[in-house]
């Protein structure tokens, strides 16, 4: 490559010459240093990835699948800490929690168990169909499981039980209280029996209404024990008043028989015409 360059007023000129091997080398060399440079970035990265990948990344998804598998109801979960850094409090934190889970959870179950050994327990849906019953409840009922489940709950109920019953029931629902109260059921095979109920809704995390659970207790023989009490009271109530009549009627006589002895002189002494 030839370059000139004139000086005024000398006369002079100088001519350059480079060849383009020697001009382009420089940016070659230039251009493989921004080669090795982009490679050498991209290595890191790479590197950098992986040692997120591995050291982040993989223990987060471990940890998320261990999540799930507790959320699925498998309780047996248990995440190894293999490190103490943010990924290990981490997880030692949902050990510790999954532990105290498990405790609460033992705990309810011991309360169910008690409460199933001595008692009826139901759930109802909100449209009053059972969705769970025990087995004391089935064994009262004569009845099956599969009998049960998906039917109203009214559909077990006595005659007896009037309509506003179940209205009073509904609307203290609606209250989200309390009812309590005497209920009278039938058997499949049409005999009575009678229970202290005890109805409670059951709210979500928004306060709504997902079912209602039933806590009962038989007291048929109280029951019947109380109707023949009250029966032979009646019986007794009546022979007390014919009691009271017989001794009034009895009185009334002996009045009767004074008066005449007052009133009215002895046969004897009565002149017969």
């Amino acid at each position: 490559m030839d370059g000139y360059k004139k000086y005024k007023g000398l006369g002079w000129s100088i001519k350059i010459t480079q060849e383009y091997n020697e001009l382009f080398s420089a940016l070659d060399g230039i251009k493989n240093t921004a080669y090795a440079t982009i490679v050498f970035v991209i290595f890191s990265v790479l590197f950098l990835a992986a040692a997120i990948q591995w050291q982040f990344i993989n223990p987060l998804s471990r940890l998320l699948a261990k999540v799930r598998t507790f959320s699925a109801g498998d309780e047996n979960v248990y995440i190894d800490v293999e490190s103490k850094d943010e990924i290990g409090v981490l997880a030692g934190a949902f050990n510790d929690m999954i532990f105290k889970i498990k405790e609460k959870t033992k705990i309810l179950s011991e309360y169910k168990n008690i409460i199933d050994s001595t008692a009826l327990v139901s759930k109802i849906d909100i449209d009053g169909n059972f969705i769970y019953v025990n087995d004391i409840f089935c064994n009262n009922a004569g009845c099956e499981l599969q009998e049960i489940i998906g039917k109203p709950h009214k559909a077990i109920r006595h005659s007896d039980i009037t309509e506003d019953t179940f209205k009073d029931i509904e609307k203290t629902m609606k209250a989200k209280e309390i009812w309590k109260g005497i209920m009278k059921n039938v058997r499949k095979d049409g005999s009575e029996y009678w229970l202290q109920s005890v109805i409670a809704p059951i709210l979500d995390m928004n306060n709504n209404i997902v079912e209602m659970i039933m806590m009962e207790t038989d007291i048929t023989e109280l029951e019947k024990t109380k109707h023949e009490l009250l029966s032979s009271y009646n019986k007794l109530q009546e022979s007390t008043d014919a009691l009271v009549v017989k001794e009034r009627i009895s009185k009334e006589f002996e009045l009767a028989g004074k008066i005449q002895e007052d009133f009215m002189p002895a046969p004897e002494d009565m002149e017969v015409e």
